[in-house]
């Protein structure tokens, strides 16, 4: 049995409710290949008509969120577009018949795109809480149900609200986020800025190159960012990237002199983009970006991941096998039934961010009693072929001094991710990273080495092996200590202690941190300068 073609007669009809369909449907070329019209009124929906022919039309006229979106669609209340020079007032109900004409283009001799609402009272309440919503990244398929709540709440007050999906996403497209932009974008020109770009696939299957904009801001005394512009990509070769970022910057009018430094990828385009910038500025300026070398947080996670290799990987193992085996809804459901008191659901722990596993640790410490109960229920029960997770939990949790190794984890990783949570602030506090970075290392440095050569560490950016304290001397953290007194098992975690630290502090010496560019930064704070000034007398 054939499919049914459509045709074009049918946009000349009425629906049921009187209005005629090319009012509303829409399509391509591929849709109608596939058998397909979508409806506008109801946020390109799709009809198929391929099985029933204009029936299929006529049976979704009828539904009724069709029809209230329908009486919304034609009310005189609702924002309009005119491609006219002129705007004419549309009556409304009551006496309220206001005209607004924010203009949309101002640099072409063509009749300019207007838009204009009949009630301004009303249109302000609505544009409030569309940036409401906005700002709570509440879905706009929830409006109308919010539009019938608020009604109910003040139908005096809300007389002529209305808002819907497409309302909300038309507003914030074409009126909302221009006028937001143009206030940025205002902000920023005569600023020093960075750029930070990242090329990515979006829902469509194609590549995007994402541009987005951070300053500080005289105005408000803080630093801002926000997002410049989406272009397509098809090849992403350094001059094709060089080319868009270069558009970018010249459609929102900021000088390429007044750019200081560009986050990106690690990529070998990337590197070559930014050669081919610099080229560009040493031409214009005279001097390139600057240079702060990787990026901060991602050494510190890969710190924490070679450190937890010579002690504590066993704990990122537990968390990731433990969360697995309980993603089964029937296993859950029987340890929280056999649990004495309501465990916590576990954390998933992604290999790529390490400090992230003190959230995980804290998880499993939380249930660590109910564990031990399910490994001896493992490990005497009558099952005799374990799986891979269950065989895994009974080794882990068979170990010595597992509670103690959990919460000396959390330690180390609670203390990481302040420090990255500081680095990655939008507060411009950067006079204080030197120090901030300097105080996580020597807090864990402390513990394995003589105070008064520490500062050696900084100077020499190496650890010499001289300096460590003895194994009986290595101060384990309190957290640590409580849950053993055997003497076996505290030497155990000293000497993983040390490795643990020794290794740490030895990656992030190499990687250059703390980095002598932030060490420059710390002079921006006015009592360093008076040292500064003091030594130099």
């Amino acid at each position: 049995m054939g499919k049914t073609r459509f045709d074009a007669n049918w946009l000349q009809k009425q629906d049921p409710n009187g209005s005629l369909y090319e009012s509303y449907i829409i399509f391509n070329e591929r849709s109608l290949a596939a058998g397909e019209v979508y409806c506008k009124i109801c946020n390109r929906r799709k009809v198929t008509f391929a099985n029933r022919g204009i029936a299929s039309l006529h049976d979704h006229a009828k539904t009724s969120k069709h029809k209230d979106l329908a009486n919304i669609y034609s009310s005189n209340q609702q924002l309009r577009l005119s491609s006219s020079s002129k705007v004419e007032v549309i009556p409304s109900r009551g006496n309220r018949d206001v005209s607004y004409e924010p203009q949309l283009s101002t640099q072409s001799t063509q009749p300019t795109m207007r838009l204009h609402v009949t009630d301004g009272s009303t249109l302000e309440k609505e544009v409030v809480w569309i940036i409401h919503s906005v700002m709570k990244y509440a879905s706009f398929n929830s409006a109308g149900k919010d539009s019938k709540i608020l009604k109910l709440i003040a139908p005096n007050d809300l007389n002529g609200f209305c808002l819907y999906r497409q309302k909300m996403t038309d507003m914030v497209n074409h009126a909302i986020g221009p006028y937001f932009r143009d206030l940025f974008l205002k902000d920023v020109r005569g600023e020093y800025y960075s750029l930070l770009f990242d090329e990515t696939e979006g829902n469509n299957k194609q590549k995007e190159l994402e541009v987005t904009v951070k300053y500080f801001s005289c105005h408000l005394d803080k630093v801002r960012f926000f997002r410049l512009e989406s272009t397509f990509l098809g090849k992403a070769t350094a001059d094709i990237l060089l080319g868009k970022i270069m558009r970018t910057l010249e459609n929102a009018q900021l000088p390429l002199q007044n750019l200081v430094m560009m986050s990106r990828d690690g990529p070998k385009v990337n590197q070559s983009l930014e050669r081919k910038i610099n080229h560009k500025l040493i031409g214009e300026r005279g001097f390139q970006l600057v240079s702060t070398g990787s990026c901060p947080a991602h050494i510190i996670h890969n710190a924490i991941k070679y450190a937890l290799k010579e002690f504590g990987i066993e704990v990122s193992e537990l968390a990731k096998v433990v969360y697995f085996y309980f993603d089964v809804p029937a296993r859950w459901e029987d340890f929280v039934n056999n649990s004495k008191k309501k465990p916590k659901k576990f954390v998933k722990f992604v290999e790529t961010r390490w400090v992230m596993l003190g959230n995980a640790a804290k998880v499993l410490m939380s249930n660590i009693d109910e564990l031990y109960v399910l490994k001896s229920k493992l490990t005497h029960g009558t099952k005799k072929n374990l799986t891979y997770h269950e065989e895994a939990i009974v080794r882990i949790l068979s170990m010595r001094g597992m509670k103690s190794m959990i919460q000396f984890v959390i330690d180390v990783c609670n203390d990481a991710e302040i420090l990255i949570q500081y680095l990655e602030s939008n507060e411009f506090i950067l006079f204080r990273i030197h120090e901030k970075v300097k105080c996580f290392m020597t807090c864990w440095l402390a513990k394995i080495y003589d105070v008064d050569k520490i500062e050696n560490v900084f100077t020499e950016k190496a650890i010499q092996s001289s300096h460590c304290k003895k194994v009986a001397s290595v101060i384990l953290p309190s957290a640590v200590c409580k849950f053993n007194d055997d003497e076996k098992v505290l030497t155990l975690l000293k000497e993983g202690l040390i490795k643990h630290v020794q290794t740490l502090i030895s990656y992030l010496l190499a990687n250059n941190i703390p980095h002598n560019f932030y060490y420059l930064f710390s002079f921006l704070k006015p009592s360093n300068i008076f040292l500064l000034i003091q030594r130099q007398k």
